[in-house]
């Protein structure tokens, strides 16, 4: 039997954030411990890889969850936080949690993406000031709020959109992430498509470019262009943007600094959606795994990123807030 307090924070690790909602965690409790490992079964390891960028991102959002409540109900232990192998985590509370329940309205618990028209209305100086305090080994938060800095990470990611949709292994994993119908969302994984602001006719467009040489086809006719536009002027509408940046290898303290930035921007009454394609092909790039035909592109986009930020700022984790 799993006592109440470890149940608290494995339905706290639950509530991280994960590429499409695909939750590729394990919690293992053992009687005296317990253990966060990578599941490296189901789509999300076919597309992002066991010791991938979006595996060690989310892992360090689940940590950061679990963390933060076991800070916040008092449980003190023994915190492993050594990556071996495919475990990521392993705390042995110092006593017994049988009776800890815990505050189930935790930040935590209340954290979602917005994915809607955010009001055009600047963020607070001091709201900026905070959210700039954050920091995780070497990574630090960003906000970007300036209208010609906003606007060109907005057309960075339109052209790593681009890409994506020129990609058939991501776009066919995209495809799979949809949730169309109220069984399929409550199936509890994937994105429900209910959740974003689609141009009228958008939930059709989106059936008919899932299948691949559909997509393909209407690529030829710069289909990727009208997407990846689409996509951009979400970012474009914004007041600010934020960063993670950080060195390229410290995803995972990445990962704890993403959660922990977005946890403090809803705390602060900001609405956040994160935006991953573009720190997704830069990571394909650096590890080879972009298509041939849109290596070029990516080069040409990691140039143009260094050449304002530097070589060893990574962006891990964009988001858009207001």
């Amino acid at each position: 039997m799993i006592p109440s307090g470890i149940r608290f924070l494995i339905d706290g690790g639950h509530q991280a954030p994960s590429p499409d909602n695909s939750q590729p965690w394990c919690f293992t409790w053992d009687g005296e411990a317990l253990t966060l490992s990578y599941k490296s079964d189901g789509p999300v390891a076919a597309v992002f890889g066991d010791d991938s960028h979006g595996e060690k991102l989310t892992m360090g959002a689940v940590i950061e969850n679990i963390v933060q409540l076991a800070d916040a109900a008092g449980m003190d232990g023994n915190w492993d936080f050594e990556q071996a192998g495919r475990r990521y985590l392993r705390f042995t509370p110092a006593r017994s949690s049988e009776e800890i329940e815990g505050d189930r309205q935790h930040a935590v618990f209340t954290r979602h993406t917005n994915r809607f028209t955010f009001s055009p209305d600047p963020i607070s100086a001091k709201t900026v000031a905070g959210l700039e305090t954050l920091e995780e080994q070497g990574c630090r938060a960003a906000v970007i709020d300036s209208p010609p800095e906003v606007s060109q990470l907005a057309d960075w990611i339109r052209r790593a959109s681009a890409m994506r949709f020129r990609n058939r292994r991501l776009h066919e994993w995209f495809g799979q992430t949809l949730r169309f119908t109220p069984a399929e969302v409550d199936r509890g994984d994937g994105l429900d498509v209910a959740t974003i602001e689609l141009p009228p006719g958008g939930t059709g467009l989106l059936k008919l470019i899932m299948d691949w040489r559909r997509m393909e086809r209407l690529n030829r006719i710069g289909m990727y262009r009208l997407l990846s536009g689409i996509e951009s002027q979400a970012i474009k509408k914004s007041p600010a943007l934020i960063a993670i940046m950080g060195p390229p290898d410290a995803s995972l303290a990445a990962g704890r600094l993403m959660e922990r930035t977005w946890l403090e921007a809803e705390r602060q009454g900001l609405a956040a959606q994160p935006f991953y394609v573009l720190p997704d092909q830069l990571v394909r790039l650096r590890e080879g795994d972009l298509p041939a035909d849109l290596s070029e592109e990516g080069r040409q986009l990691q140039r143009d990123f260094a050449a304002v930020y530097g070589e060893q700022a990574f962006p891990h984790m964009l988001f858009r807030v207001g």
